[in-house]
């Protein structure tokens, strides 16, 4: 069987057999903050186990995405060395909010078992818990498997809290309870456990005494890659369907001699990875986003180990997608390989320093705390990576020491003035020179830091526009000389003369006041943002063409993917004046009319007519005016602006308005996309349109099937009919039920259908027919020595029409509508 298969019939049993309401698996982000993942198939639903929200039913049943890396359920060490621990896996559950319990569900179990999954009962038994100081035993479930289901009392054994209580989910507080675990035993190897039944009666408050529920509940886990593995009878979950491919990619891009362990932690890393990328988590140094790094660097280095020198892990994503997207569709967000690659490109360019490091670090067999923190905070080897190292070379390194380096290292660098809180307000700004922009340079341009803070960076000149004028600021990196350093610039704003660079560091290492850097900021971005600041400009020119010159630009912001322009008017531009405007500056782009930018004083720039921009403020002695003439040196468009801008008309592709609407007493607001992002618009509505298409057609298939339906059983109800008042005629010295009329149903043949049905033991002779816009008709007999085509070949001579058919059932058309009582005649004798 099939992971999805095994995934599906999983659903379906509790879905339709039970009456479970099926919800999509919640994020691996979960919405308790004292979690970092989604570590178990409950969790979404502690609220409706604790009462203190109600659930959509109280009957549910899921496939929840699960990690269990970090804290005390980590099964890190483990991967790759037991045959199925897994950093990332999919949780079977079904779960019960004060409605059914221990009686349904374990019965239930059972049956899903045997008879849904097909396990030999002989191979399977169970536990119950034993009771302790806290609990008392679970006779229940003990008396439940023993007298309804029928398992033997040796199959059933009583073990402690360790086995068979569970929870909270996390171990502080929460619902958790007494569980039954039912275990599969292969002919050989140990014995596999498989489903987990947890009958969540209590609340483990923080001072871990225990508190009864109002309402007890049902909270049942079954791993799907295990129960595969025990299905398609393999040894490990890296054989089975969920898993084998990605490991046979692993393999493909590794050295021969590779171990299987290394190949199977790869495979492991590379699925957790995706499916925490896909749920928005983010390579970094803290929390949920520190064990992405681990998990994506860690694998990076075991590929090392395989021999794989180059990037490769967005290699693996492919098989990932493969086996999960159906069910999982955020993985095919194509930041997911971007993520990765970057991630590891970054690793890679440290490693081999980080390794000599890491053999130079050691003495007498040992690596202390502080050379396993350096390699963390200078190398980014976070400390799980370290810990493999030391375990190849059999090498001790004391934790302990580890985290003092840590604290002290946080305390100096709270100190340090370099890790300075951010900046308060805009006089904190005041003593630095004013920021040089230098649009764009043939090289990345070098600039000097001249102050930082753990997320802002200020440099003496730089390369990035900040977010002005209307303008979205450009994003990127500014990297060390060496490119050992990096800082991801998610933001840039102009405070006063000074533009601060806002976002993160990537690596451990950070800069230095008075280092120099260089700036790479993403130019696809920032020439879609600049196609869209022009386009601006010429929709302000048609607007003022085409309403009249009192129209003045309220606000606009504009992006990489769409523009805004905001304007003064009462009334809804017309579709007619869309039209206009679009097919104007769409001929304006065809044209190629050049764009010009250039300084002069605020002075000249109003003699030449130049239009300001909405709320700025201008220097009275250097302004920059951006100018669009056509061929003849008309002016399409004059206007003051700091902003960036193409530099001919041609690279806008194409202009759209997307929409026009009202967002204020007098103020209308306009939507427009050019360059790649119309593309993209483009492409949204052809899906969007072949999505109304298809639904369309799934509304007339289905409208198809009920007018089927209904047709069939009216047939029925008229053949009912046509028996009751037929006429008995003695045929062969047999009584035949005859009947001849006009009928209302185009489809002749459903009538004998149902007549054939009807009839059961009686005999029938009939003649229908109808006429539209031609004659149509049919002849039915269930009579051994009555041939319906011979009768229908007699009806045609009279009536002139043409047909054929078989013994049963034979139809024609065409013919003389007003010879049908004399053929009817004809037919009878």
């Amino acid at each position: 069987m099939k992971g999805s298969d095994i995934r599906n019939l999983w659903i379906q049993y509790f879905k339709d057999k039970q009456q479970h309401l099926h919800l999509k698996s919640a994020s691996l982000i979960p919405d308790n903050p004292s979690l970092l993942l989604t570590n178990a198939g409950m969790l979404p639903f502690v609220p409706y186990f604790l009462g203190t929200a109600t659930p959509p039913k109280n009957r549910i049943v899921t496939v929840q995405k699960c990690v269990r890396v970090g804290g005390k359920d980590s099964d890190l060490e483990n991967i790759g060395k037991t045959p199925r621990h897994l950093t990332f896996f999919e949780m079977l559950g079904n779960f019960s909010f004060g409605d059914y319990f221990k009686e349904e569900v374990i019965q239930w179990a059972w049956d899903l078992l045997i008879n849904g999954y097909k396990f030999n009962p002989d191979r399977l038994s169970v536990s119950i818990f034993a009771g302790d100081e806290r609990a008392p035993e679970d006779k229940e479930a003990f008396k439940i498997w023993r007298d309804k289901v029928g398992i033997a009392e040796n199959k059933i054994r009583k073990l402690g809290k360790a086995d068979n209580f569970w929870g909270p989910a996390g171990g502080i507080s929460g619902p958790c309870g007494p569980c039954t675990e039912i275990y599969f035993h292969p002919e050989q190897g140990e014995e596999i456990e498989i489903w987990n039944l947890v009958f969540t009666e209590y609340e483990q408050l923080k001072d871990g005494s225990l508190k009864k529920l109002k309402k007890p509940n049902v909270d049942t886990g079954l791993g799907l890659e295990r129960l595969a593995c025990v299905l398609q009878n393999k040894n490990n979950v890296f054989e089975t369907d969920l898993l084998e491919p990605i490991m046979k990619k692993v393999k493909s891009l590794a050295d021969k001699n590779s171990s299987e362990t290394t190949l199977k932690i790869i495979s492991d890393h590379i699925r957790c990875s995706a499916m925490l990328l896909a749920d928005g988590v983010r390579p970094a140094n803290t929390g949920r986003d520190y064990i992405l790094r681990m998990l994506i660097r860690r694998a990076a280095r075991y590929g090392r180990l395989a021999g794989i020198k180059d990037i490769f892990l967005y290699k693996l994503l492919d098989p990932v997608k493969e086996i999960l997207a159906q069910e999982y569709p955020e993985l095919n967000n194509s930041q997911i390989a971007e993520e990765i690659g970057k991630e590891e490109e970054l690793f890679n360019k440290t490693l081999e320093r980080g390794l000599k490091k890491f053999e130079d670090y050691i003495k007498d067999n040992s690596l202390s705390g502080e050379s396993a923190f350096d390699l963390y905070a200078t190398y980014g080897f976070p400390l799980e990576l370290t810990l493999d190292l030391a375990e190849e070379k059999n090498i001790k390194i004391n934790i302990d020491d580890y985290e003092k380096a840590k604290e002290e290292h946080s305390k100096i660098s709270a100190k340090d003035n370099k890790f300075a809180v951010a900046f308060k307000s805009v006089q904190d700004y005041e003593r630095f020179k004013e920021t040089c922009f230098i649009s764009l340079t043939p090289d990345p341009l070098k600039g000097e830091i001249l102050f930082l803070t753990s997320n802002e960076l200020i440099l003496d000149k730089t390369s990035f526009y900040a977010e002005g004028g209307g303008q979205a600021s450009d994003i990127g990196f500014i990297k060390s000389l060496d490119k050992s350093i990096i800082f991801e610039v998610k933001e840039v704003k102009k405070i006063g003369k000074v533009f601060v660079h806002i976002g993160e560091f990537l690596t451990e290492k950070q800069f230095e006041v008075n280092q120099e850097v260089n700036c790479f900021l993403n130019i696809e971005r920032r020439k879609e943002t600049e196609k869209h600041h022009t386009a601006v400009h010429l929709l302000q020119a048609q607007l003022r063409s085409i309403l009249g010159e009192h129209i003045k630009q309220a606000g606009f912001q504009v992006n990489y993917n769409k523009a805004r322009f905001d304007f003064n008017s009462d009334k809804p531009l017309t579709q007619e004046q869309i039209n206009l405007i679009e097919k104007i500056i769409n001929d304006e782009i065809k044209r190629d009319l050049k764009v010009i930018c250039k300084n002069c004083s605020f002075e000249e720039a109003k003699k030449q007519g130049a239009l300001a921009f909405f709320g700025d403020k201008y220097d009275e002695n250097n302004v920059r005016i951006v100018k669009i003439q056509d061929e003849e040196d008309r002016i399409i468009s004059l206007e003051l602006c700091g902003g960036t801008h193409v530099k001919s008309l041609n690279e806008l592709f194409a202009f759209k308005i997307i929409s026009e609407s009202s967002i204020a007493s007098g103020i209308r607001r306009i939507e427009l996309v050019v360059g790649q992002a119309l593309f993209e618009e483009l492409n949204k509505k052809i899906l969007t349109e072949q999505d109304k298409v298809e639904k369309l057609e799934i509304e007339i298939k289905n409208k198809n099937k009920e007018l089927s339906l209904l047709e069939g059983k009216l047939a029925s109800l008229y053949a009912e009919n046509l028996l009751s008042k037929a006429e008995k005629l003695n045929i062969n010295n047999q009584e035949v039920l005859f009947f001849a009329e006009e009928s209302e149903f185009k489809n002749l043949k459903i009538i004998f259908d149902s007549l054939t049905i009807k009839a059961q033991n009686k005999k029938y002779l009939g003649f229908l027919y109808n006429k539209t816009d031609k004659l149509a008709f049919a002849v039915g007999s269930n009579h051994e020595n009555i041939d319906a085509n011979q009768k229908l070949k007699i009806i045609s001579e009279i009536l002139g029409g043409k047909g054929g058919g078989n013994k049963s059932f034979a139809q024609g058309g065409n013919g003389d509508i007003s010879k049908i009582k004399e053929a009817i005649e004809k037919m009878m004798k």
